[in-house]
């Protein structure tokens, strides 16, 4: 079966960047209020979205606000870009 088994995310929401980050089968977050905990989950909403599983990309864009709402918000950036690299493995753990 395949699944994601690491991922590589920078200037999406909050996230500066999350480099080589390995996720298991089970994986827990905790961290403090506006730590992007939420964000993270959203970017798997967005890959959802993008790979076809709920529906439309734009759909979900617009509805979260526009793909500015997506970027990393920083008052000091003033081009703002966004990357990310998901890794896909059918291996069993």
């Amino acid at each position: 079966m395949n699944r994601l088994t690491k991922i590589d995310l920078s200037g999406f929401k909050t996230i500066k960047q999350l480099k080589n980050f390995e996720l298991s089968k089970i994986n827990i977050m905790i961290g403090a209020n506006g730590s992007g905990k939420s964000y993270f989950i959203t970017f798997f909403k967005l890959l959802n979205w993008m790979t076809g599983g709920s529906g439309n990309l734009k759909t979900f864009i617009a509805a979260g606000g526009g793909a500015s709402s997506f970027l990393f918000e920083s008052p000091k950036k003033k081009n703002k870009a966004y990357c990310c690299q998901v890794i896909v493995s059918n291996r069993s753990r």
